[in-house]
């Protein structure tokens, strides 16, 4: 399964931020509260997030499996490090102010390690990894991500690129498949890519009953500041 080819990494940086930017408004309001230190966001994507956060001062690390989208980070955001990586890959670094995953991280299904049991492990290994009073902020896809009637279409499109996709909701196993089909001009010809990219679904009660049993003190928002979306909570965890 693909993740993020160069033309889908190319067309979500050039249209699609405004996940990672509202996400990052509120990492910026929470890290007011948390203690000095870095910041390791997962799925980084093409780096809006931490080019916001190097702006803040903050020490910033980032991972992401998908190479077109590292490439695109690093030219954005030169002062952090960011790496070809899996969360499945190794356990966080200590000493971190924030642990991020903005826009279904956990979600993917792109590692075959994925899955609520890696994402219970990661919870425990970012508590070990975080400061006192440090946060970890990330959201999740739940059932009812594929809309009030499962399904989902759309089409956007800009200078040089255009993009449809559609969704498909699933009951059992709580899955979300998306068919993408991205449409990129380069030196003057038009080239067409498909990527299909494949989502569990976990109720919010469980990922809240994770943090719980690793003692994160929890919130619950239904998104980001001025982003929302069906069936994605956000959930700010603090360990105390």
């Amino acid at each position: 399964m693909v993740a993020y080819d160069t033309d889908l990494a190319f067309v979500h940086d050039a249209g699609f931020l405004g996940l990672a930017e509202s996400g990052a408004e509120l990492a910026l309001e929470l890290l007011a509260e948390c203690p000095d230190g870095p910041v390791l966001e997962l799925g980084c994507g093409s780096g809006a997030t931490a080019a916001q956060l190097l702006g803040a001062g903050r020490e910033v690390s980032g991972w992401d499996i998908s190479a077109g989208m590292i490439e695109i980070a690093r030219r954005r955001a030169p002062g952090a490090d960011f790496r070809l990586r899996s969360y499945t890959d190794t356990r966080p670094p200590e000493g971190l102010a924030m642990v991020l995953a903005i826009g279904e991280i956990f979600n993917y299904a792109f590692d075959e390690r994925s899955g609520f049991a890696a994402l219970s492990e990661f919870i425990g290994a970012a508590y070990d990894a975080l400061e006192p009073g440090g946060a970890f902020l990330f959201d999740s896809a739940g059932p009812g991500r594929g809309g009030a009637d499962g399904a989902m279409r759309d089409f956007r499109e800009g200078e040089d690129w255009a993009i449809l996709f559609a969704a498909s909701e699933a009951a059992e196993p709580p899955s979300l498949t998306r068919e993408i089909t991205t449409f990129r001009r380069r030196y003057g010809e038009w080239r067409r890519r498909h990527e299909t990219h494949l989502l569990h679904l976990y109720p919010s009660a469980e990922v809240r009953a994770a943090l719980e049993r690793v003692g994160f003190e929890i919130e619950v928002r239904p998104g980001y500041n001025g982003e929302r979306f069906p069936g994605l909570d956000v959930f700010v965890a603090r360990r105390g």
